[in-house]
């Protein structure tokens, strides 16, 4: 298990439960007196497990729904990995409720190292790069938008974008690349082949570079 300290009770609450299995669940409470957290406890349901490779090493995966009381009833999909935490943000509800600011918010693992795997590396950059995000349009671009459905799917799903070239490529949660396209306006992908689990689309505009990503689940 990995213990988050809540200073407000004194106590040590449970953040990340490795033994737990399909069907448990557990409540984390974050402390209030901490303006960064937007609300005061979340929810953890563990919906199933599997078992993931990472540098020749078989690794214990939950994948939860997370659910946020405070806001509203706010819930998520994710994935928790044994050693690594949660691959989407390591504080629950910072990927949906986070406005886009000035600040530093939880978008997704970059890397990873320790004795037995060594150093990791989930994307495509260096693991000591900053990303840049604002909420500054260009105007001298049209918005490129990407629509991604259905989702959660089972065999196949639809690539839909505002751009007439586009190079689309998908990654699985440890960032290995499992396919690659040109494609236009529309394109379906067929992921029967793929194996269950949380993947992230990533289409990029030739003309503009522009690029969206979007995320997917396999879910049979």
């Amino acid at each position: 298990m990995v213990f988050f300290y809540n200073p407000d009770i004194d106590e040590f609450v449970v953040f990340y439960d490795f033994t737990a299995e399909a069907g448990d669940s557990w409540r984390t409470t974050m402390p209030e007196s901490d303006l960064q957290f937007e609300f005061g406890s979340f929810e953890v349901f563990v919906d199933s497990t599997s078992v993931v490779e990472l540098a020749g090493q078989d690794l214990k995966a939950l994948h939860v729904r997370y659910t946020i009381d405070d806001i509203g009833q706010t819930e998520y999909a994710s994935t928790i990995v044994e050693y690594l935490g949660d691959l989407e943000s390591m504080f629950a509800g910072y990927l949906d409720i986070a406005t886009l600011c000035d600040g530093e918010y939880n978008r997704g693992f970059r890397c990873f190292e320790n004795d037995a795997f060594g150093l990791v590396n989930f994307v495509d950059f260096p693991c000591d790069s900053t990303w840049l995000i604002s909420s500054t349009n260009d105007v001298t671009k049209k918005d490129f938008m990407v629509t991604v459905y259905p989702n959660p799917t089972k065999t196949s799903f639809i690539v839909e974008t505002t751009g007439k070239n586009a190079s689309l490529a998908a990654y699985n949660y440890f960032g290995q690349k499992v396919h690659q396209q040109m494609t236009q306006t529309s394109i379906e992908i067929n992921v029967a082949d793929w194996q269950e689990g949380i993947y992230f689309i990533e289409v990029t505009n030739t003309e503009t570079s522009q690029r969206k990503r979007k995320k997917i689940i396999v879910n049979r």
